[in-house]
């Protein structure tokens, strides 16, 4: 096992699906730990991990005011 890669395909799989549908939004820890058979921990540590490897986003100095929507 190569640092902390999971060496097994369905995990990866699993673990790619669940960043992917949390990102767009389609999905909670809890959901995601019930449609992939994991526990919330689990599917906390794989969401954490990967915003993790994210670099810092970069506001450009042009912009002066961000809108964000209720959700």
């Amino acid at each position: 096992m190569i640092g902390d890669q999971p060496s097994n395909k369905s995990t990866q799989l699993k673990r790619n699906a669940s960043v992917l549908l949390y990102a767009l939004g389609k999905a909670s820890f809890r959901v995601l730990a019930k449609l992939f058979d994991v526990s919330p921990t689990t599917t906390y540590n794989w969401l954490r991990q990967a915003a993790e490897s994210l670099a810092e986003p970069v506001i450009e100095e042009k912009i002066k005011e961000i809108e964000i929507d209720e959700r």
